[in-house]
């Protein structure tokens, strides 16, 4: 009895740290597999309506690497909702849209493979697809990177390790590489998650566990530019370069410290100890002026450190954000985050002092709710459980403006909602919809 009991206790024990690293409990049941990539309904535009951005977003987290975005969305919506311009099927994941000229991108499992998807931004209708062999299908199966557009290329890293190039006209395949293969890693726990960078002619993602922590790839072939000089277990954060004090660098989130780097060589220039349970370091840092921000949950909270061009200085740890692995947002001198289990944190930049923290009720995100901010003092909040809401945001304060529900299903919302052209994109578990914000 004893042993039919430690049993049951190891099953369910599993099924929890799968639930922690991407969602609310669960269980270990995953999402149907049987899903298409198609269009439901497109959107005519009227005689000679223009289609313009204020900018490309074509990365994680925007042009600037921020989070923020410079389309204007007005003061409210309408009571009913924002109005629906076009939807399409998308299948699973948790890879955000970005999008360049009037064309969006969108990276998914469907029916157990990888799959890219190119639509018109404007109209909805599908203008390619490329497919991989395989995906991840394992817990919380789906995509988890977002892609990242240089040029007329276009990059994703799937969650089995897969790194791929495509022509952004056509979709057709330039080249695919496993990272893991590249340096002898293993597959993370959740799949490898990491939105790839794309720096100096490389494209630089977190690998797996028991080799190289980092690895770059040529643009042009796929080839192995260098791996990490640092090794053990890589985690899911997007990798980034900063600039310290005229020096690049480059910070690697991984599963039990953050690391500076040579982009170049992938030699370590400096690493501070974090460790987090099961390895999960999901959460993009935050930097500037030589001041670099890492947030986790599992109790963790936010470590502030003050870089040289030589090293880092840990200047303070607090727990007021725990942020699993949603981005957070540095408007001026605040930091705003999602801290676990679903509360909106605002701290003050550099020295980490409370500023506010949301206590309406209706502004709970849930552990895997987003935030993108818009021009001005609004911001947008996406809740886990599919609904959108309108917020003014201030170093004082956060103020619900308008709110309702985008998704029938909301199972697992956990993609950033793209501010495009006077459109509003959000993924939902299975679908892509386009709603108008003028």
């Amino acid at each position: 009895m004893k042993n039919v009991w430690w049993i049951s206790v190891t099953v369910v024990l599993a099924c929890v740290s799968g639930a922690l690293l991407l969602g609310r409990l669960g269980g270990c049941r995953g999402q149907d597999l049987n899903t298409s990539i198609g269009v439901r309904q497109t959107y005519k535009p009227a005689e000679g309506e223009k289609f313009a951005a204020v900018e490309d977003w074509p990365a994680w987290r925007g042009p600037r690497g921020d989070g923020i975005s410079r389309e204007a969305v007005g003061d409210a919506w309408p009571t009913e909702g924002l109005k629906r311009l076009w939807t399409a099927d998308v299948g699973l994941g948790f890879s955000s849209p970005i999008a360049v000229g009037d064309r969006l991108y969108l990276f998914s499992l469907n029916k157990g493979k990888d799959n890219l998807s190119c639509f018109n931004a404007q109209t909805g209708e599908l203008v390619w697809t490329d497919e991989s062999d395989a995906g991840w299908t394992k817990d919380y199966e789906g995509t988890r990177a977002t892609p990242a557009v240089v040029g007329d290329r276009i990059y994703t890293y799937g969650g089995l390790g897969e790194v791929a190039c495509r022509d952004i006209r056509s979709g057709k395949p330039v080249w695919k590489k496993n990272a893991l293969a590249a340096v002898g890693g293993e597959t993370p726990q959740w799949g490898t998650a990491s939105s790839p960078l794309i720096y100096d002619g490389k494209v630089i993602v977190q690998a797996g566990g028991g080799a190289s922590i980092a690895v770059a790839l040529s643009v042009e072939t796929g080839e192995l530019a260098w791996k990490s000089q640092a090794t053990g277990s890589g985690s899911y954060a997007h990798p980034m370069v900063v600039d310290v004090d005229g020096t690049k660098q480059l910070v690697v989130f991984a599963a039990d410290a953050v690391l500076g780097m040579n982009p170049q060589t992938g030699a370590t220039i400096w690493r501070e100890a974090w460790n987090t349970s099961y390895g999960v370091n999901s959460t993009t840092p935050v930097y500037r002026d030589r001041h670099l921000y890492v947030s986790s949950a599992y109790g963790m909270g936010g470590m502030m450190l003050k870089l040289s061009p030589a090293a880092a200085q840990k200047l303070w740890a607090k727990k007021d954000i725990k942020s699993k692995f949603q981005g957070l947002i540095l408007d001026g001198d605040t930091l705003i985050g999602n801290s676990d289990p679903g509360s909106l944190i605002a701290i003050a930049w550099p020295d980490g002092g409370r500023r506010w923290k949301a206590d309406d009720s209706a502004l709970n995100p849930g552990m895997g709710g987003s935030i993108v901010k818009a021009a001005g003092d609004k911001m947008i909040v996406m809740s886990e459980e599919g609904k959108l809401s309108l917020t003014r945001v201030s170093p004082t304060g956060i103020q619900l403006l308008s709110q309702f529900q985008a998704f029938d299903d909301v199972r697992q919302v956990w993609s950033t909602p793209l501010l495009y052209a006077g459109r509003l994109y959000a993924k939902g578990p299975k679908e892509l919809v386009c709603f108008e914000l003028k």
